[in-house]
């Protein structure tokens, strides 16, 4: 079963900061040479002696250096994806908790079918391994507005794409469904999973100071980098066009993308989560057609050390009656 990633596991604060240990060492290597810089030849050519070919190896010594606004840019550009991160997590990831926590507290029950959608070739080779990457599923449920009718009456369906836990086919399994939005079906059983990864704020602090520090750190970096420029009397190193440029990311540019690329992503996953195509009964065979190959592909195939037949009908009890967490 893919794991849940609505919370970050016990322990990733470590983890987290392991991974980051390399970046680290680099733009502290950067600042070394910043330190460095105005000590070399290039910038005291009037303490050489005048000899060309004196000049020449003591440049040729020193070798070709990283210009400071290059690693400007280095540090600018870690600004924005870490403030970017830091909004995805406090924004993001609260919002979609509340999501999650109204189809489990309020969310309406129907009956409906999960059909697995096996990944492609394509995607197979993208994602390596199948724990990499989510899977995902054809729901279908009829109309909450229509559960009353007959079947075989003028029945509205409800058809969508949702990511699922149990990579096989269900049957008549329940969907909750949020009042006043007809289209907003997901399998209850997934809606516990999700729910059950939630955490504590413990985990999620932990990340978020972190986070602060690497921008404290980049933000101090990169005045660092604008005094080191301003030290030197080198029109390839300008020092006012760095501090505009450094100005104009953390205070202009950062806040822009970080707030505009979450409210994309949110306004994307809370459509994708709530609306779906509805289509009339009697069309149903025909949307059940075009997924038939991929269910003839996916019957007694095994996943994750079991095997699953082609058809399981009911819920899936082993992850329903998982005990869950606090939310707090």
């Amino acid at each position: 079963m893919s794991k849940p990633v609505l919370a970050p596991e016990s322990g990733s604060n470590v983890h987290f900061c392991l991974v980051t240990l390399p970046i680290l060492a680099l733009l502290v290597y950067f600042l070394v040479l910043a330190v460095q810089r105005p000590s070399l030849a290039e910038y005291n050519l009037s303490m050489i002696r005048d000899d060309d070919v004196v000049v020449e190896q003591a440049l040729d010594a020193e070798g070709p250096q990283i210009p400071l606004i290059s690693m400007m840019y280095v540090f600018l550009s870690l600004f924005v994806m870490w403030s970017t991160l830091a909004a995805y997590l406090t924004w993001f990831v609260p919002r979609r908790r509340d999501l999650i926590f109204r189809y489990h507290e309020m969310g309406r029950v129907v009956l409906g079918d999960v059909v697995h959608v096996p990944r492609g070739r394509l995607r197979k080779m993208a994602t390596c391994k199948r724990s990499f990457a989510p899977e995902y599923a054809r729901l279908t449920y009829v109309h909450p507005d229509d559960a009353e009718k007959d079947p075989g009456s003028d029945r509205r369906i409800v058809t969508k794409t949702v990511r699922t836990y149990h990579p096989y086919m269900r049957e008549s399994v329940s969907v909750l469904v949020l009042s006043n939005m007809p289209r907003s079906g997901q399998p209850k059983d997934d809606i516990g999973v999700d729910f059950a990864t939630f955490d504590g704020k413990e985990t999620n602090t932990g990340i978020m100071y972190i986070i602060w520090s690497w921008m404290i750190f980049l933000v101090l970096g990169g005045i660092f980098l604008v005094c080191a420029m301003s030290t030197l009397d080198d029109p390839s190193e300008p020092a006012e066009f760095a501090f505009l440029l450094w100005a104009l990311t953390i205070f202009v540019a950062s806040p822009l993308i970080a707030g505009v690329g979450n409210l994309l992503r949110w306004w994307m996953y809370s459509r994708w989560m709530m609306t779906g195509r509805v289509i009339k009964e009697a069309e149903q065979a025909k949307v059940k057609e075009e997924f038939q190959d991929k269910i003839e592909e996916e019957e007694d195939v095994e996943l994750d050390g079991g095997i699953c037949m082609g058809a399981l009908c009911g819920d899936d009890i082993s992850v329903s009656n998982a005990p869950y967490r606090s939310m707090t």
